[in-house]
């Protein structure tokens, strides 16, 4: 954040695509806290990366698939999903 030219979106967000097609829910957070700050700073690198992101939102949200260790109160990740 502080020094946002450091990282070229157009070279990272493929990696941070990959990243997203992850299962492990823990991965996952951390991407979306790492992709929060980058689309923060330049937003146009990253919208090709929506549709992963709707697609983890879709099966926590509508397939209510998550380990168990995720499940908080009957609810898939809420962590994970306040970040999406």
């Amino acid at each position: 954040r502080t020094s946002p030219n450091l990282v070229s979106g157009r070279e990272f967000a493929p990696h941070i695509g990959q990243l997203l097609q992850e299962k492990h829910l823990g991965v996952l957070t951390s991407v979306m806290s790492l992709l929060n700050g980058l689309a923060s700073q330049h937003t146009a690198d990253y919208e090709n990366l929506i549709s992963h992101v709707v697609h983890v939102l879709s099966v926590l949200v509508m397939k209510k698939q998550c380990a168990r260790e995720y499940l908080y109160y009957g609810t898939p990740s809420p962590w994970l999903q306040i970040k999406l």
